[in-house]
């Protein structure tokens, strides 16, 4: 376990937000990973910075603090780093971006993962199944799906998913049955050919 290899470096470029809060989970992970936990929280402020890498020290070296103390405590570290990475989001933004988001020749649950990301940054709070469910009626690409789920009067998120996940294995054994038909017709095609041949 000594030889868990630690986090990449907090990507500083691209969605800084989005960056953030995957590096500081993965961060969390791995000091409970290593079983550091209960090690005192300037090492973990040491290791945080060491593994963020040289801009994100720079960042923290401009962190103004009500005690100066405050500067080797985790939670207040991860809490201004919050605050830069993560400033106020502009809700009708993100929702308008939750809302374009469509399912474009992707797997559905690659879609599916990309709905739940974007629904995190719209405050949709209890709402948020029923969001996402709308917008995997709204943005999926068969219509044959769409139809089926906009029959259903009582749709929950975890049905409306359940009937996409039945549709794609419905569609995979389809797809199988249609090969193995195809490969036992060229064998029989094949075996016709041959007694044909024998019978000249």
């Amino acid at each position: 376990m000594d030889s868990l290899k630690p986090p990449e470096t907090l990507k500083r470029s691209g969605n800084v937000d989005s960056n953030w809060r995957t590096f500081k989970q993965q961060f969390q992970l791995y000091i409970t990973a290593m079983g550091l936990e209960t090690k005192p929280d300037a090492r973990k402020v040491a290791l945080l910075l060491t593994i963020a890498g040289p801009q994100a020290i720079e960042v923290y070296n401009t962190f103004v603090y009500e005690e100066q103390a405050d500067k080797d405590k985790l939670n207040k570290v991860l809490e201004k780093c919050d605050a830069h990475c993560s400033p106020r989001k502009n809700e009708t933004y993100e929702r308008y971006v939750f809302r374009s988001r469509v399912q474009q020749h992707e797997p559905f649950d690659s879609f599916l993962t990309d709905l739940k990301l974007k629904a995190q940054s719209c405050n949709f709070a209890t709402l948020r199944d029923s969001m996402i469910r709308d917008q995997i009626v709204f943005g999926v690409e068969d219509k044959k799906v769409r139809e089926r789920l906009l029959r259903e009067t009582e749709l929950t998120c975890e049905a409306a998913i359940k009937i996409y996940h039945a549709s794609e294995l419905s569609q995979m054994h389809v797809r199988t049955f249609s090969e193995m038909a195809g490969a036992a017709n060229v064998s029989d095609g094949a075996a016709v050919g041959a007694v044909s041949s024998q019978g000249k």
